[in-house]
């Protein structure tokens, strides 16, 4: 289960990454959208066997999709290729290869325990290679755990919120908040969060302008708050991710609808890798680990 909603989660951060940060949050209320993940969920994930030239078609009923044909959406209609379903699969795949290996480790410690003399060595080998937790399979969060980002204003729902302007589209924001994590959640060992973000900066971006800080904030409240006000949440922790080592084949070009200025969308993961009470942070650019992430607390 907590492997197939990590796929749903990687192709919902997919759709994102297409059709950009303003379209989707509306797109995601839609039925449309419903429909698309419905068609992931109970037929390309079934269907899927690794297949790079495998297509696979992504219908967005009624979506009002700007066509994108650089990125194989058409009318409505995403062409998944198997390479894009691929990546989306990649870090469950990684996981289980792991999850066989420490398996065969396990078998070769319990036959070199088995009347095997002068073995200590080679035992003892195998056994530092193992998880030393292995025993306990899960806890239950106590908090809920989430960021803060940058959303399209809306009249109804944000009315009274304080707002910003972005500089390149013009358009009101508002901060709000995504929960990854949920208070009484049951969550497993070596389970992987991936917290998404997505910065512009522009064109002529200096090195020092890839290092982003990032909040990552916690509530106790039985209710979730929408968002970060003062009294309802709290940092966790302070994560800074630097890309600056990460190719600029990763952003995204774009031009200014205020005045023409030329600027870059940037899209990147962190990634909280759960092992005992400790959170371990990776930075990924479209699925793959790249540059570095580090995490202080105050």
């Amino acid at each position: 289960m907590a492997g197939s909603l990590g796929l749903n989660k990687r192709f919902t951060q997919t759709v994102k990454n297409i059709v950009g940060e303003d379209e989707f949050y509306h797109l995601r209320k839609t039925k449309g959208f419903e429909e698309a993940m419905n068609q992931f969920d109970k037929n390309i994930k079934t269907a899927f066997r690794g297949d790079p030239d495998e297509d696979y078609y992504v219908n967005f009923p009624m979506a009002k999709l700007l066509d994108d044909p650089a990125n194989s959406l058409v009318a409505n209609c995403w062409n998944m290729k198997g390479d894009d379903v691929k990546k989306i699969f990649q870090p469950l795949i990684t996981d289980i290869e792991r999850m066989v290996q420490d398996q065969l480790n396990l078998v070769l410690v319990k036959r070199l325990s088995e009347g095997h003399p002068k073995t200590n060595e080679i035992r003892g080998a195998v056994l530092s290679q193992l998880p030393q937790e292995a025993a306990i399979t899960s806890t239950v969060a106590t908090k809920h755990l989430g960021v803060a980002a940058n959303a399209p204003y809306d009249e109804r729902e944000d009315r009274g919120q304080p707002t910003t302007t972005n500089k390149y589209t013009g358009k009101q924001k508002v901060s709000k908040m995504t929960w990854y994590i949920h208070r009484g959640e049951d969550m497993q060992r070596d389970q992987k969060i991936v917290f998404s973000f997505y910065r512009s900066l522009p064109a002529s971006y200096t090195p020092s302008m890839l290092i982003f800080t990032n909040n990552l904030l916690e509530s106790p409240l039985d209710q979730a708050p929408p968002d970060p006000r003062t009294g309802s949440t709290t940092t966790n922790c302070k994560l800074t991710a630097d890309l600056t080592g990460v190719s600029k084949q990763h952003f995204e070009p774009k031009v200014g609808l205020v005045d023409g200025t030329p600027y870059v969308d940037i899209s990147y993961d962190l990634v909280v890798s759960m092992k005992t009470a400790i959170m371990k942070f990776s930075l990924e650019v479209e699925g793959v680990e790249m540059g570095s992430v580090e995490a202080s607390y105050d």
